[in-house]
């Protein structure tokens, strides 16, 4: 049983992952530098984690990048600023200074799923367009299967779907939306998507979606 302290984040460092995050699976592989093997030192990661980020899915940079940041919003107050620690000692450090260069709005500060609440009435009761869907299934990321259980779409229709695109996870989630928002027909609330989606990212499932583009996608806002 691991020994590895556990739990989220601070919050205003989850926003800069979060905001930073297509940025870092762009140029970040937590292979490459070092920095995996630092964290392991410090006792934030233990081998569990090691062996998930390593091998536990998509051999890619950007794969392990994933799985490292997943991996990394979930291991305590204090990994943050470890991560930042590792990338200088690595020879990562712009990685470091784009993350300490982050701004956080004072919206940001309330709190990651409070513009989802100011989102307009109209805009919470209708349906995802096929446009969103798109745009969306780009937010997704290692766990993305979970937000649609969440949903309560049965395990044998992700699958159904996954063996009929086996090259693209973003043509899965978007066929997955749009046939989902078919099936239930005036009852396919686009909050209930966005509340999928918060309650896996909440209970660790899923810590990995890119919440600056979800919110750009629906709100035109950055």
């Amino acid at each position: 049983m691991s020994g590895k302290i556990r739990g989220r984040l601070h919050h205003i460092d989850e926003v800069k992952i979060q905001t930073q995050y297509s940025f870092l699976l762009d140029n970040f592989d937590p292979t490459l530098d070092g920095t995996l093997d630092e964290l392991f030192s410090e006792g934030i990661f233990d081998q569990h984690d090691m062996d998930v980020v390593k091998n536990g899915g998509e051999k890619t940079a950007r794969g392990r990048a994933e799985r490292f940041l997943t991996i990394l919003q979930k291991s305590g107050k204090n990994a943050y600023q470890a991560f930042l620690d590792a990338l200088r000692n690595c020879g990562s450090g712009h990685i470091a200074n784009t993350l300490d260069n982050t701004k956080v709005s004072d919206v940001d500060r309330e709190g990651p799923f409070e513009w989802i609440d100011r989102l307009p009435e109209g805009t919470k009761q209708r349906p995802p367009t096929d446009a969103e869907a798109s745009k969306l299934s780009a937010a997704f990321g290692h766990g993305w299967q979970s937000v649609f259980s969440e949903m309560e779409i049965p395990q044998a229709r992700i699958q159904q779907e996954q063996m009929a695109n086996t090259y693209s996870s973003a043509v899965v989630i978007t066929n997955l939306i749009i046939k989902w928002r078919q099936r239930h027909a005036g009852n396919a609330h686009l909050i209930k998507l966005l509340k999928a989606m918060e309650a896996v990212h909440n209970d660790g499932r899923c810590k990995s979606i890119d919440w600056a583009l979800v919110k750009k996608v629906l709100t035109g806002e950055k």
